[in-house]
């Protein structure tokens, strides 16, 4: 199977993508809801569903916090494409205390 480009696949899914949230309060401002894009800028450059690797961060279970890689050489199979490593709380907590300084 040949792969597309993600231009193409960017072009195509534009309009119509299922992470588009638009806003005409503000603006028309165009937000995103895809878990790799961690701007929530609905723009080709932040899009991590038509990236060839991407990355993600989502709140964990008990205060942790989980960590989505999305790797480049898996993109024919989609369901392990995806890999999560979930990070604890206790192991967490130093940066978020380091950042907060």
């Amino acid at each position: 199977m040949a792969t597309l480009s993600s231009d193409l696949i960017w072009e195509i899914t534009r309009p119509t993508s299922s992470f588009l949230v638009k806003r005409k309060q503000a603006g028309g401002v165009s937000f995103s809801r895809d878990p790799f894009n961690l701007r929530n800028q609905y723009s080709r450059k932040y899009e991590g569903l038509v990236a060839d690797k991407a990355i993600g961060v989502q709140a964990g279970a008990d205060g942790g916090v989980t960590l989505l890689t999305k790797k480049a050489n898996k993109a024919n199979s989609p369901a392990s494409a995806v890999q999560k490593s979930t990070i604890p709380a206790s192991r967490s907590t130093p940066f978020v205390m380091a950042r907060s300084t």
